[in-house]
């Protein structure tokens, strides 16, 4: 019997969505048209944050095989993952931020008529998810004991 299952599902939801939606950045980041229905999504060229996107994803699936086969260490797995999609939801919405100070604050050419919607990645919905995560098991990103590690 599996001794987290909530994690393991969630794991593979997030992984799934990460490594399809990763996997479509990078079709389109190396050029491959789609359709207009990636913008829809909010997709758009960028090869290597959809790269990123993969690894998150295949981070949280190590996570899914790991906690499959009844190991406590997939836990740490799923936590990474969310890390890293908090990390690069927050690298994201730091862009966002930059831009609107470029277009609102600066006033430059090139971000006449900016809005927030043309930064939306993502990897920042998909942050989101991870947020969740971190907002649900935040407290267990410890040693099991709960003690704080020491290092010698």
């Amino acid at each position: 019997m599996v001794k987290h299952p909530e994690k393991m599902i969630f794991a593979a939801i997030a992984g799934l969505l990460y490594i399809v939606l990763g996997i479509l950045q990078s079709i389109t980041g190396f050029g491959l048209d789609l359709g207009g229905w990636t913008e829809m999504i909010f997709i758009f060229p960028d090869a290597i944050g959809g790269l990123a996107m993969v690894v998150i994803g295949a981070v949280y699936f190590y996570g899914v095989y790991e906690l499959a086969t009844d190991k406590d260490e997939g836990v740490a797995f799923v936590y990474v993952a969310t890390w890293m999609g908090l990390g690069f939801m927050i690298l994201y919405l730091l862009i966002m931020l930059g831009d609107a100070f470029e277009a609102y604050i600066l006033k430059i050419e090139d971000f006449e008529g900016w809005t927030p919607l043309d930064d939306i990645r993502p990897g920042i919905y998909l942050g989101v998810i991870s947020f969740i995560g971190f907002a649900i098991w935040g407290r267990n990103f410890r040693p099991n004991d709960n003690k704080p590690v020491e290092v010698k």
